[in-house]
C-alpha cells in the first residue's frame, strides 16, 4: 500500500482544516487532543517537472494524476530534485486547506526522493512522553526515536542544530533499524528540524476521539460497503470491520473457527481477543489498542491495525471520514 496515494480525491472530494468534529470534548476547558498525524503523503511516479512555477506531476500506479507544488521551504532529506521517472512521496500538512481543483495540488513540505535501500524515515512532529527515558514520539504514539552518538541532527537548509531542544518540533527522523513493537522504536541516523518553533503537544493522543458509527469508510480513496465503525470502551479507539477494508486493499481475509482466528494475505495472522498479531512468522504486539473482537458476526479490529500491521500509509479519522490507504 506504500505505492497507493495517500489520498486518492475523485472529483468533487476536497480536504478542508482540521474541524472541531476532529477533536474531542475533554472537560470544562473544552480542549482537545488532535486525531490527525502532522503530516499526510502522496506517492507516484514523476511524470513532468515545470520550472516556474516549480511543480512537480505525478502519477499512482493506477494513473491518477496529483502536482506537488515545491517552494523555496520544501525539504528533500535524500538529496537533490528528483528525475522524470523517479518515485516520490510528497509530505504535507494535514489541517492545511486545498483548493477545489482536478488534478489535486499538494504543498509540499518534504519530499522524498532517492531513498537509499534499507532506510526508512519518518516526517511528523514529535514530544516526550512520561517514563519514555530518551525517547521522543509521533503525534499517535506509533513511532519513537532517540538521538544516538552518531546522529546527525541538521535545520533544514543542512545548518547544524544548535537552537535548544528537539521535543515539540516538526523533524524528518532517519533510520536504518526499528523495533517491532507497538510503539516502534529506533535511533536516529540523521534528524532534520523543519521550519518552525518549537509547540508544545498533548502528553498522549488517541487515534481516534469522535464518534465513528456514521462516518464513511475509504479505503485508497474509495468509499466501502462494509459494517459501521464504533468506539471501544476505552473511548478513544476506533474499532474497524477487518473484511471489509482488507478485501478493499486487496487482500484476501480467511475465518479460521477451530482456533478463532483471522488469516489476511500470505503472512498476517491475528486471533480473537489477543493483541498480538503475526506476521511472517513474527509477533507485532500492539499493547496500546483493544484486542481484535466479534461483533454482530463480524470481526472488527483497531484502526491502528491497518497502519502497524498491514503497514498502510495513512489508518486515521479526518474530517469526518475514516481513510485507510
Amino acid at each position: 500500500m506504500k505505492k497507493f496515494f495517500a489520498l486518492v480525491l475523485a472529483a468533487g472530494l476536497v480536504l478542508v482544516a482540521l474541524s472541531g468534529a476532529a477533536l474531542a470534548e475533554t472537560g470544562e476547558d473544552g480542549g482537545g487532543l488532535p486525531a490527525l498525524p502532522e503530516y499526510l503523503s502522496v506517492t507516484g511516479t514523476v511524470v513532468a517537472i515545470g520550472a516556474d512555477p516549480y511543480i512537480i506531476d505525478i502519477e499512482d500506479e493506477d494513473g491518477n494524476p496529483a502536482k506537488l507544488v515545491i517552494s523555496e521551504d520544501t525539504v528533500f532529506p535524500f538529496g537533490d530534485s528528483p528525475d522524470v521517472g523517479d518515485t516520490v512521496t510528497g509530505f504535507y500538512l494535514a489541517n492545511a486547506p486545498m483548493i477545489l481543483i482536478w488534478p489535486p495540488q499538494y504543498n509540499t513540505a518534504v519530499l522524498a526522493a532517492g531513498v537509499p535501500d534499507a532506510t526508512f524515515f519518518r516526517v511528523d512532529r514529535f514530544r516526550e512522553r512520561e517514563h519514555s527515558d530518551d525517547y521522543l514520539f509521533n503525534t499517535d504514539d506509533t513511532f519513537g526515536f532517540r538521538v544516538g552518538d552518531d546522529t546527525e541532527i541538521v535545520l533544514a537548509n543542512g545548518d547544524d542544530f544548535s537552537d535548544g531542544e528537539l521535543a515539540g518540533r516538526r523533524m524528518v527522523v532517519v533510520f536504518d533499524v526499528s523495533t517491532r513493537s507497538m510503539p516502534e522504536l529506533a535511533t536516529a541516523n540523521k534528524v532534520i528540524v523543519l521550519y518552525e518553533d518549537a509547540v508544545p503537544l498533548p502528553s498522549a493522543v488517541p487515534e481516534a476521539i469522535a464518534d465513528v458509527s456514521l462516518m464513511p469508510i475509504l479505503v485508497v480513496g474509495g468509499e466501502v460497503a462494509a459494517p459501521a465503525a464504533f468506539l471501544a470502551d476505552d473511548g478513544v479507539t476506533a474499532m474497524v470491520p477487518l473484511r471489509a477494508i482488507a478485501e478493499a486493499m486487496g487482500l484476501e481475509v480467511e475465518w479460521v473457527g477451530a482456533t478463532r482466528s483471522v488469516l489476511v494475505g500470505d503472512a498476517v495472522s491475528l486471533r480473537i481477543g489477543v493483541s498480538v498479531y503475526s506476521v511472517g512468522g513474527s509477533e507485532v504486539v500492539v499493547d496500546d489498542a483493544p484486542a481484535p473482537l466479534i461483533r454482530n458476526n463480524f470481526t472488527y479490529v483497531p484502526l491502528r491495525f491497518f497502519g502497524i500491521v498491514l503497514e498502510a500509509v495513512n489508518a486515521i479519522v479526518f474530517d469526518g471520514q475514516i481513510i485507510v490507504s
